[in-house]
């Protein structure tokens, strides 16, 4: 992945994880936010980051390889 589209990546997780989270409506929702998730972005910052040292990323890829077929299937039944 270059690096224009890992940024895409990331900003896209970013906004599913802030609509995740407000939809939620644990501690923060649409009509009353939070403004101040800094926490949350530092944290999807440090996983996503491709830097050495910070092996997330490679870690995780095996593991979507393996459940990547079985979503698949999932998201296809639950449609029938």
């Amino acid at each position: 992945m270059d690096v224009a589209s890992h940024a895409d990546f990331v900003g896209r997780i970013h906004g599913y994880m802030e609509k995740a989270l407000r939809e939620a409506k644990v501690n923060t929702s649409w009509i009353n936010p939070i403004p101040n998730t800094n926490r949350l972005s530092h944290f999807l910052d440090a996983i996503l980051d491709r830097s050495a040292g910070k092996p997330f990323l490679e870690l995780f890829a095996p593991f979507q390889t393996r459940i990547a077929t079985a979503g698949i299937f999932n998201s296809l039944s639950r449609h029938c």
